[in-house]
């Protein structure tokens, strides 16, 4: 039986709070022409937690766009004992008239797909209209491999990035061609792992 570290608990922790707080939504996409990651930290917004278990608790997150009655709920679960977050959103129109368009970001594949136990599996999410998005990767229990390079996808070649790593919170600057052509290493000790980033295009 595996024991989960306390950096993974810590780390599982802050995602779970940056969420809650809207700072960064496990989802994106433009409602009309505007990002809704500014627009739901705008609207109102209800929150609630109840304890479900000795180990788990649900909590739920409720923002309303006051002019179309857009509604954006987050229910997440957190767990006390194992360092992961399940969570699920829900939209719905509660307004009068049809909403605005709703639209999404890219997403890419940043390695072949399987189902094999000594693989690692990533994915890139991008929001070219906002120049940021995240990197998750998950090292399987049987991987030999503890590191990887990530060459990321999408970006301006022109631009410089910072990145953020979630697990340490170190933080550096790249260009655009460096993480498209070189990528940047990627270290997971534990194995199953896993590792997020999330980058921010320099303006």
């Amino acid at each position: 039986m595996m024991l989960a570290t306390g950096s993974e608990m810590a780390t599982a922790a802050r995602w779970l709070t940056s969420i809650l707080a809207a700072s960064m939504l496990p989802i994106s996409f433009l409602y009309g022409d505007r990002p809704a990651a500014e627009l739901i930290k705008i609207w109102p917004c209800e929150r609630s937690s109840w304890q479900l278990d000795d180990v788990c608790t649900e909590h739920t997150m409720t923002c309303a766009d006051p002019e179309t009655g857009l509604t954006v709920r987050l229910t997440a679960i957190g767990y006390a004992d194992f360092p992961a977050v399940e969570w699920v959103v829900h939209l719905k129109n509660a307004g009068d008239g049809d909403t605005p368009i709703i639209a999404d970001g890219d997403f890419y594949p940043l390695l072949t797909f399987s189902l094999a136990t000594d693989v690692w599996a990533a994915w890139q999410f991008d929001r070219p209209d906002l120049g940021e998005g995240m990197v998750m990767a998950f090292r399987r229990h049987e991987s030999p491999f503890s590191l990887w390079e990530a060459k990321l996808q999408g970006l301006d070649p022109e631009s410089d990035y910072d990145l953020l790593s979630w697990d340490d919170q170190s933080t550096w600057r790249m260009t655009g061609k460096q993480l498209l052509e070189e990528g940047f290493v990627v270290i997971i000790v534990d194995k199953p792992g896993s590792a997020l980033f999330t980058y921010q295009r320099v303006s």
